[in-house]
């Protein structure tokens, strides 16, 4: 283990800047003397390849906090044996206090009261949805207005207005985590629910009689999310907005 690194830990490897920046997610195999061996990075999102020789930035999210360093692509194989040696951390720092870091970002947003045995047939347009706008949002859920107490623990089909701006699967199964009043509105905490956690929640027939559509926030769809709102905090900061 170097600078609290651990093998099989989870790195997002961020190159280039802006929104054309090239997000890899990666899990460490190794850590030697001449840098960490990750294992073939998977493509997230943006326009720029990771190329030997490359700067980059690598994060590595814990249940504490988000932290961060600098590094380089050292060298990389090819085929199925492609691996990736990123040398060792110049200085490893905290940027986020959260595990999901929450981010203020206006949203219209609808959603509807799933049940067991819901009618999937054209249920965009015959399901009883209720219109909402988003307070906040992170990787791991959001904050909505809602018209009335959502009690906890129900389960929602929640649809977001930017996720269809941001290739992301417009309408996610949630759960209700938490409601408060505040002055004349209620709002409703939900919690995203992962494709590999929905048999959690479902049973098997409910969930084969589900839409592909509500199986399509996989765990690659959330740090896509990550990556998104973490650049908006970028540039709300550099807006002096936070």
């Amino acid at each position: 283990m170097r600078d609290g690194l651990k093998v099989w830990e989870r790195l997002r490897i961020i190159t280039g800047e802006g929104s054309s920046a090239g997000v890899y997610t990666a899990r460490i195999e190794d850590v030697i003397n001449g840098g960490i061996v990750v294992d073939n990075p998977e493509f997230v999102s943006g326009n720029t390849l990771l190329r030997q020789g490359m700067a980059v930035v690598v994060q590595v999210t814990r249940e504490d906090a988000v932290y961060q360093f600098h590094s380089q692509v050292r060298s990389q194989g090819s085929g199925k044996l492609k691996r990736v040696i990123l040398t060792p951390p110049t200085r490893m720092q905290r940027v986020q206090r959260r595990l999901f870091a929450r981010v203020e970002i206006s949203s219209r947003v609808r959603f509807a009261t799933y049940y067991p045995g819901f009618e999937w047939t054209d249920w965009r347009e015959k399901t009883p949805w209720s219109d909402s706008f988003l307070v906040d949002i992170s990787g791991g859920g959001a904050l909505i207005k809602t018209p009335e107490s959502v009690p906890d623990g129900s389960l929602l089909l929640v649809e977001i207005e930017l996720f269809a701006q941001s290739n992301l699967p417009e309408v996610v199964f949630s759960q209700s985590r938490r409601h408060v009043r505040a002055d004349k509105d209620w709002l409703c905490g939900v919690e995203f629910i992962l494709a590999a956690d929905l048999g959690r929640h479902v049973n098997q027939g409910e969930l084969k009689r589900m839409p592909e559509e509500l199986r399509q926030f996989t765990g690659r769809k959330q740090d896509a999310l990550v990556t998104h709102l973490f650049q908006k905090q970028i540039e709300q900061r550099q807006k002096g907005l936070i």
